[in-house]
């Protein structure tokens, strides 16, 4: 069996209120139209 190795991150900041966000983007084109995905490439 092929061994294929990834890496993910995700970036997450607190606003001007303590709450935590999530640097992300939602799709809005495409067969996962409204989906949300990281910005960036695939």
């Amino acid at each position: 069996m092929k061994t294929i190795r990834v890496v993910a991150a995700v970036i997450k900041e607190k606003n001007k209120n303590g709450e935590p966000i999530i640097f992300a983007t939602q799709r809005g084109y495409g067969d996962f139209k409204g989906g949300w995905e990281f910005p960036g490439g695939k």
